[in-house]
C-alpha cells in the first residue's frame, strides 16, 4: 500500500488517518479484499493506533470494511444490493432537491446556477479532483434547497468512505476522469433552470440512474 504519513499535524488525527484511507481507496491503493492491520497502518501514517482505531471503526460503520478479529479489517466488496439502495437513495434525495430548486423564484435559481456552473469548472486531473468535483456538483443542488437537513441526507447518502470506494469502481470500470462534466450535467443544469419541478426531479433521477448503469 501507499498511504502518505499523516504528519506531526496538531488537528484530529483521526479524520486525518481516516481521510489517508479514503485517499488510498480513491487511488487504488486499497480494494476488495485487502488487509488492514492497525499495527502496521499506525506505523505507516506515522501516529499512534489510537486514531487509527477511531478511523478503522468509522469506515467499518460506513460498511467500507470489515472486521477479520483482533485488529485486523479487510475491504468488503460491494455487491449489486448494496449499490442498488445507496442509489435508490440518492434518486429520493436528489430528486426532490432538484424538484425543490426548480420550484424556487427565479433569483435562487439564478444563484444556484453560478455555483453549480463554477464547481463543473475545478480541476479534475486526479481521480480525487474528479470525485470531489463531482460529488459538488451534485451537492450545490442540496445547498440551494436551503434545507440544511435535506443536506446532511444528502452528505449521509454520500458517506465518503463508501462513496470513495464506489468512485474507485466506477474508474476501474473505465471512467477516464477526463470527461466533460459540464457536458455530462447540462440536462440537470437545464431542466432545474426551466423552473418545471417535475421535469427537473426526471432528469435528476435519469442521472442518477445512468451513473448506476456504469457499474
Amino acid at each position: 500500500m501507499a498511504i502518505q504519513p499523516v504528519g506531526p499535524r496538531a488537528e484530529s488525527l483521526a479524520e486525518l488517518a481516516y481521510d489517508r484511507l479514503c485517499e488510498a481507496l480513491l487511488d487504488g491503493a486499497l480494494g476488495p479484499g485487502d488487509r488492514l492491520v492497525m499495527d502496521r497502518l499506525a506505523e505507516e501514517l506515522g501516529i499512534s493506533r489510537t486514531p487509527v482505531r477511531d478511523a478503522l471503526r468509522r469506515l467499518e460503520r460506513e460498511r467500507v470494511i470489515r472486521s477479520t478479529g483482533g485488529k485486523g479489517y479487510e475491504v468488503r466488496p460491494i455487491d449489486d444490493d448494496e449499490l442498488d439502495h445507496m442509489y435508490k437513495a440518492r434518486e429520493a434525495v436528489e430528486g426532490y432537491a432538484a424538484e425543490t430548486v426548480a420550484a424556487a423564484p427565479e433569483e435562487v435559481r439564478d444563484k444556484f446556477a453560478v455555483a453549480f456552473t463554477a464547481t463543473t469548472r475545478l480541476p479534475m486531473t486526479t481521480p480525487r479532483e474528479v470525485y470531489a468535483a463531482n460529488r459538488g456538483i451534485h451537492r450545490s443542488v442540496l445547498e440551494a434547497t436551503g434545507n440544511r437537513h435535506l443536506t446532511e441526507m444528502f452528505d449521509l447518502v454520500w458517506s465518503r468512505g463508501l462513496a470513495t470506494q464506489i468512485w474507485a469502481d466506477l474508474i476501474k470500470n473505465g471512467m477516464s476522469g477526463s470527461e466533460d462534466f459540464a457536458a455530462a450535467h447540462a440536462d440537470l443544469l437545464d431542466a432545474i433552470m426551466s423552473g418545471d419541478p417535475d421535469g427537473a426531479r426526471r432528469a435528476a433521477i435519469a442521472h442518477v440512474r445512468e451513473g448506476r448503469h456504469l457499474h
